[in-house]
């Protein structure tokens, strides 16, 4: 999770990671953009704002089986790094 007007998540570079528009989930409102004019509105109105990154469709098959294993991994753990935001939205 980060902040939805992150650098690594402008529109315009979100495929040098494999990522799309809607891999983006606005945590306030839940919501995915559908395109990239609508993810650079969601950066503009909710600069600061946190947002998931999606980088697993968990609803695939062969994703599903990866998780699966690397949770019995013997030296796998789960765990996050959540803070409290400190940054303040920017003004436009």
């Amino acid at each position: 999770m980060t902040s939805i007007s992150a650098e690594f998540l402008a529109p315009d570079v979100l495929r040098r990671r494999g990522l799309t528009p809607s891999s983006i989930q606005h945590l306030a409102s839940g919501r995915r953009p559908a395109d990239a004019a609508e993810l650079a509105r969601m950066r503009v109105d909710h600069a600061g704002e946190w947002a998931f990154v999606h980088t697993f469709d968990e609803a695939e098959p062969d994703v599903q089986d990866l998780i699966r294993k690397a949770m019995v991994f013997g030296d796998s753990a789960v765990a996050s790094d959540a803070i409290e935001p400190i940054w303040r939205p920017s003004a436009p």
